[in-house]
């Protein structure tokens, strides 16, 4: 009982703390990694002025494998060297090796520089539509690669893109309640603080077939892509505007912690806010 007590302070002296001000938990990501994305949400004129200023070189298609006209895709993106992503990219291929899961399909963009070798067992998987990219920014590190996985927003077709470093879900009942749902976008929504409720990571981003799209130069020539949580930051400051018209469904796993970071995260970020009326989440066991 003392314990249970205890926690509960524990819980309350948190919430107090982050009420009084917020900023004091967001120390810590005014540094390395988390740095741009911390800048871009809480400082303004950051991301427009990054926007204005570089001029990361665009990417290209070059050739494609499989190419396959399934009309819900996954998407994931390969480049590097670290065998944490070649392993996790290689077992996502796998999943597919019998053929579609609940109706989806996998497109891999690969870049042209990866070992021929891996670039031959990616290739030579049936039900696995390869791209091959080029792009000169792509860098171990970085997120300009992450970029490519988004090239659907510019198609008439349903996707989803995957992080490679985790497991492709067992559980589709959310997945396949958004696609009975009327919400054009998909999200996972989990552990969203310190960020705003309003970003949108990279994993399980999905988009339905039948809406608006975007020129896919919009997205191949885009100049910021470099740094790491470029590709967040872009979804989070040009999606936004078409959810609040299109609407979005937040996959959110049932735990307290993410229920509690979902609600004290902030509302609003220097270019965008928070509209729960366009926003349906759905709690996931």
């Amino acid at each position: 009982m003392r314990l249970i007590a205890t926690l509960i302070a524990l819980i309350i002296a948190f919430i107090i703390l982050y009420t009084i001000n917020q900023d004091i938990l967001l120390f810590q990501l005014k540094s390395d990694k988390y740095t741009l994305r911390y800048n871009c949400y809480f400082r303004e004129g950051f991301y427009e002025n990054k926007l204005k200023t570089s001029k990361d070189k665009p990417f290209r298609i070059i050739e494609t494998h499989n190419k396959n006209n399934n009309p819900k895709i996954f998407t994931a993106s390969i480049y590097g060297t670290h065998p944490k992503y070649f392993d996790g990219m290689l077992k996502l291929i796998d999943r597919f090796k019998n053929g579609p899961i609940h109706g989806w399909t996998l497109r891999v963009y690969c870049h042209d520089r990866v070992s021929k070798d891996y670039m031959v067992k990616i290739i030579n998987s049936k039900w696995v539509e390869t791209q091959m990219v080029e792009d000169e920014v792509v860098a171990p590190g970085n997120s300009a690669g992450m970029f490519w996985r988004f090239l659907p927003l510019s198609e008439n077709i349903t996707f989803m893109s995957l992080d490679v470093d985790e497991e492709l879900t067992d559980n589709f009942s959310v997945i396949d309640a958004w696609e009975k749902h009327p919400a054009r976008f998909f999200r996972f929504a989990h552990e969203l603080y310190p960020w705003p409720k309003t970003h949108l990571v990279g994993r399980y981003f999905g988009s339905k077939a039948g809406y608006t799209l975007l020129k896919p130069e919009f997205i191949t020539n885009y100049p910021f892509r470099e740094p790491y949580g470029a590709d967040e930051v872009f979804l989070t400051y040009n999606m936004w505007p078409m959810i609040k018209t299109n609407k979005i469904v937040s996959r959110m796993p049932n735990t307290f912690i993410s229920k509690l970071f979902f609600k004290i995260a902030k509302n609003n970020s220097v270019f965008n806010s928070y509209d729960s009326s366009v926003d349906t989440i759905m709690l996931e066991n």
